[in-house]
């Protein structure tokens, strides 16, 4: 399985954070502020990589890699245990998978 829909993007900036994301577009037309997380922030691929692997912790067969979530089985029950894992705490986390790009049950 793999590919968060735009990982970066359903990741909330702290509150105390919003305000150093602030630019403008043109001169005299507001400020504008990023609420969630952007693929162009410095620290954006760390923070997305923490917050998931934080996230996957507890999921022995399972790791994270720039956004890609990677199951990995020697037995096929214990491998659709971890999947129904993965995918209760992607749930929970409100996070959304782009299914057209995962794969399942790969050699």
């Amino acid at each position: 399985m793999r590919d968060l829909n735009s990982a970066f993007y359903q990741i909330q900036i702290v509150d105390e954070d919003i305000e150093k994301t602030e630019f403008t577009l043109v001169p005299g037309m507001g400020i504008y502020k990023l609420m969630k997380m952007s693929f162009g922030l410095k620290t954006s691929l760390a923070a997305c990589q923490r917050i998931l692997d934080t996230l996957l912790k507890i999921s022995k067969g399972a790791i994270v890699i720039i956004g890609d979530i990677v199951i990995f089985f020697e037995d096929f029950k214990k491998h659709i245990d971890d999947v129904r894992s993965v995918f209760e705490i992607i749930r929970m986390s409100n996070l959304k998978l782009s299914f057209k790009n995962c794969c399942f049950a790969q050699p």
